[in-house]
C-alpha cells in the first residue's frame, strides 16, 4: 500500500481544505476519498474536490470558530490529529490518519483572542453551532486540537 498522503484538495464550493485518504480493496488502490474536516461545522453540501496547487493560502474560513472570511494565517507544521479505524466489508479493519496540514486561518475576533490567550471566548464561538448536549463531548477534543496547534505553530500570524 502507498503511505504517501493523497494530493491536497479544496472544496470547489466553499474553498475549505479537504481531508483525503486512499481507498484500497485488499492491496489494490481503488480511489481517493475526500471529506470536509470533522472539526468544522457540518456541511450543507458534499465535497467537490479541486486541486490545491496555488501559491496563496486556500484558507477562507476560521479554523478556530468556523466563521467565514479568515483574515489571518498562522504558520504551523503539519501534524497527525487522529487515527480513525473503520470496518471493511471483508471483516478486517482499516486505519486512516487525519492530519492538520500547514497553516491555520483565523478571523479577526479569533486572532485577537489568540493573541490575548483568551481561548474561552474562541470556544464560545466555536460551540455556538453545536447542541448543548454535545458540547461536553466535543469541547475537550477541540481544546486538545488547539493545544496541538500551539505546539506546532512556527511563527507569528500574517494578515491575508
Amino acid at each position: 500500500m502507498n503511505d504517501e498522503p493523497p494530493p491536497p484538495m479544496l472544496c470547489a464550493r466553499c474553498r475549505r481544505p479537504l481531508d483525503g485518504w486512499r481507498r484500497y480493496v485488499g492491496d489494490r488502490l481503488v480511489g481517493v476519498d475526500y471529506a470536509h474536516p470533522a472539526i468544522v461545522l457540518p456541511e450543507d453540501h458534499a465535497p467537490e474536490p479541486i486541486p490545491n496547487a496555488g501559491p496563496l493560502s486556500p484558507v477562507t474560513v476560521c479554523d478556530f470558530c468556523a466563521a467565514p472570511g479568515a483574515t489571518w494565517e498562522y504558520p504551523a507544521r503539519s501534524f497527525d490529529v487522529a487515527e480513525v479505524e473503520r470496518l471493511l466489508p471483508s471483516g478486517g479493519t482499516d486505519t486512516t490518519t487525519r492530519r492538520s496540514d500547514g497553516a491555520w486561518g483565523a478571523c479577526d475576533r479569533c486572532h485577537d483572542a489568540i493573541e490575548a490567550g483568551d481561548w474561552d471566548s474562541i470556544m464560545d464561538r466555536a460551540m455556538r453551532h453545536h447542541r448543548a448536549s454535545l458540547r461536553p463531548t466535543i469541547e475537550p477534543a477541540v481544546r486538545a486540537l488547539w493545544l496541538a496547534f500551539e505546539r506546532h505553530r512556527t511563527g507569528p500570524p500574517r494578515r491575508l
